[in-house]
């Protein structure tokens, strides 16, 4: 995970706790031996356990993916709910992956937008997704243009080296030709 990647993670965590912290009213007196006070709300718990769910998922490979994929489809099937979407999305967009869809995994975060009864932090988790998609997917598309000037410098420097090759081969062809016609003393 990049600095840049790192930063809208917990600028979006900050987010999601002050906005949580917003809706709290001061504890009456008659709670001073409450032992756990829960003032996170349902979505917002959401948010952070699909934070938790993008943090798992990052460390699994194989075929242990593959299943997680599977699962999440079906999940998606039963609810199209915008964890559900989110989850998928972000699946979509991991690297080496037979599945990878970034076009998917944006229309997916898409749909979040547009369905206004999800709160602001699955939609500020959705945004931030979209945000890696598209910044890897011009990253990638930076990778293969410089990927193919390497490529179109390695054919160049092929074609000179064949060139200088030839050269060498007509001046010592020029050298021997000239020896044998030069007569010794």
């Amino acid at each position: 995970m990049n600095n840049r990647t790192l930063y809208l993670l917990l600028l979006f965590i900050s987010s999601v706790v002050l906005t949580s912290c917003a809706g709290v009213e001061p504890l009456p007196a008659s709670c001073n031996n409450c032992a756990v006070i829960n003032f996170v709300n349902k979505k917002d718990a959401e948010t952070i356990d699909t934070l938790q769910y993008i943090s798992r998922v990052r460390g699994l490979q194989g075929d242990e993916l593959n299943r997680e994929y599977t699962s999440v489809l079906q999940a998606l099937a039963k609810q199209k709910t915008a964890v559900n979407r989110i989850k998928l999305a972000f699946l979509l967009c991991l690297p080496n992956t037979n599945f990878k869809d970034d076009v998917r995994a944006n229309s997916l975060l898409a749909e979040v937008f547009e369905d206004k009864k999800d709160n602001s932090s699955i939609a500020n988790l959705a945004a931030l997704l979209a945000n890696q998609t598209y910044e890897l997917k011009r990253q990638e598309e930076r990778f293969q243009k410089m990927n193919q000037a390497m490529k179109d410098e390695q054919k160049r420097a092929d074609q000179l080296q064949q060139k200088l090759d030839a050269l060498k081969n007509i001046e010592k062809s020029i050298i021997q030709r000239e020896s044998k016609t030069v007569p010794s003393k």
